[in-house]
Order: C-alpha cells, then sequence, then structure tokens
C-alpha cells in the first residue's frame, strides 16, 4: 500500500470540488488521503469513526460526507462500512505492473459488496487502457467476471421462481373441482341394479314346470 496520494492542482478549477463548504472539501481531501486508503481507491470506514480521528461531532462529519457523495465524488455502503472514490485511478495511476500486481492484496482490506464488485469491474475497464505490460499484470481475481447483485440471486436456486402446480385431471384449469362426467352409456337390459335377468326368467320357467308335473 502506498504512503503518498498525488493530488492534481486543477482540482481548484473542478466545478464540483469548487461548490463544497470548506469541511466537505476537508472531508473529501481527508478520504483521499487516509492511512487506510488503498492503492485501488477504496476503504473499510465508518462516518462515527472517521468523525472521531478528525475530533469532529458525527453530525458535521456526516453533513460534510453526504455533499461529497451527493457530488458523486465518493461512494458509501453503510452496511458494508465499504467508502471509495471513483476517480481515485484517474488521478493515482499505477507507476509500473509491479503496482497492479500488488492490487490483490488489497482485496483483503475492502469489505464485499455491491460497490466492491462494481470497483473490480472499473478496474478491469482502466487497466484496457493501459500498456500491455500493464494488462499482462493484472492479476487473475481482477479477470474474472463479477456477478452483481441481481445476478447472485438469479443463480441461487432459492430465488428461482416457482412453476405452478401441476393441474390434476379432477381439476379444472382454474383449479376448481371438475364435475362429475355423466355415463352416457345405456345400462345392458340383461343387467339391472347388479341382478342377472337370464337367470332369474330360467328359475321361474324351472318352478312353472315343475308345478305343471304335480
Amino acid at each position: 500500500m502506498a504512503h503518498y496520494r498525488k493530488i492534481d492542482v486543477r482540482i481548484w478549477n473542478d466545478e464540483k470540488f469548487v461548490a463544497l463548504s470548506d469541511d466537505a472539501k476537508f472531508v473529501f481531501m481527508f478520504l483521499l488521503t487516509h492511512p487506510s486508503m488503498t492503492s485501488l481507491g477504496a476503504m473499510r470506514g465508518t462516518p462515527p469513526g472517521l468523525a472521531s480521528e478528525l475530533g469532529w461531532s458525527p453530525k458535521r462529519f456526516v453533513k460534510a460526507f453526504r455533499a461529497v457523495l451527493v457530488k458523486g465524488m465518493a461512494r458509501h455502503d453503510p452496511r458494508a462500512s465499504f467508502i471509495g472514490l471513483p476517480n481515485f485511478l484517474k488521478y493515482n495511476p499505477p507507476e509500473s505492473p509491479n503496482v497492479i500486481k500488488s492490487w490483490v492484496r488489497c482485496l483483503d482490506h475492502i469489505p464485499e459488496c455491491e460497490l466492491k464488485a462494481e470497483m473490480l469491474k472499473q478496474v478491469k475497464d482502466f487497466t484496457k487502457d493501459l500498456g500491455i505490460a500493464f494488462q499482462g499484470a493484472l492479476p487473475e481475481y481482477f479477470r474474472k467476471d463479477m456477478p452483481n447483485h441481481n445476478q447472485k440471486h438469479e443463480q441461487n436456486p432459492k430465488h428461482k421462481q416457482k412453476k405452478d402446480p401441476p393441474i390434476s385431471p379432477l381439476q379444472t384449469d382454474e383449479g376448481k373441482p371438475r364435475p362429475p362426467v355423466l355415463n352416457s352409456h345405456k345400462p345392458n337390459t340383461d343387467e339391472i341394479k347388479g341382478v342377472n335377468v337370464k337367470d332369474v326368467v330360467m328359475k321361474l320357467a324351472n318352478r312353472m314346470e315343475m308345478g305343471s308335473r304335480r
């Protein structure tokens, strides 16, 4: 991690920076030169903790810090305690391929969050405009496609859209009970309510025949 930062003197001609209050200007410079700021332009930090370092009240720091965020000069994920400066590499580019190789050591000091994934993509795109030697020095970790928050939800089976259960043969398309289907087949005249008519007729004929013999 480098122990110095470059500050372009043209910052005093930058419309966003000049429009900031004195406190907001100081907060931006404080973040840019903070000992925990990595060479990737991101760090772990919280407004109350940073305010304590300056001897400011949390309210004073938050007001100035919010102004920097509104101008897009810094990014913050309060849940992950991520703080990043989007244009850091633009004004603090790597001086050699060895600096790019050392970037991988900074990753453990930057909290995991969606803003970190976006930062990694920004770093990857930044090196495309550098020389071949710089591009070849980019660690493999940065070459991978980092999935965003939404893609993780799509890849997680738990977040897949639930399919509608198959419709039962006893249900209609709306899921209502299907009415019973009436059998249009006419009953066999030889079978009524389970009684065989032929057997009954034969028994009656036999009885009549036996009666006539008597």
